[in-house]
């Protein structure tokens, strides 16, 4: 648990036209454990595209109990899409599989 992220969580909101807008606010800023969990290559249209998941461990919280995969992770200057959240060892940890999302860079909040 030696480097930080940021979880986020998208909230809706209403521009001047009364059309709905996405944005992203924090939920919480939290140590993590990050490693990855695993490369696979798809071909689609004789192109190579490579897709890394990558598993953080962090500590449960009430605050981030109800994580789940229409949250985000913003981690190093990447946004990182939640695949899966599990909780190990019960409020203890939390283990969020997450994939990098492409051509989206962080941005502090």
């Amino acid at each position: 648990m030696n480097r930080r992220a940021t979880l986020q969580r998208a909230t809706v909101t209403f521009d001047a036209f009364g059309g709905e807008v996405e944005t992203w606010g924090t939920l919480a800023q939290v140590w993590v454990h990050r490693r990855d969990a695993s490369a696979n290559e798809s071909y689609r249209a004789q192109e190579v595209g490579g897709k890394l998941s990558i598993r953080f461990r962090i500590r449960y919280s009430t605050d981030i109990a109800d994580l789940n995969p229409r949250d985000r992770v913003l981690y190093a200057g990447d946004v990182y899409n939640i695949t899966g959240v599990r909780e190990v060892k019960r409020n203890r940890w939390l283990e969020v599989d997450a994939a990098i999302q492409p051509d989206i860079q962080a941005v502090s909040s």
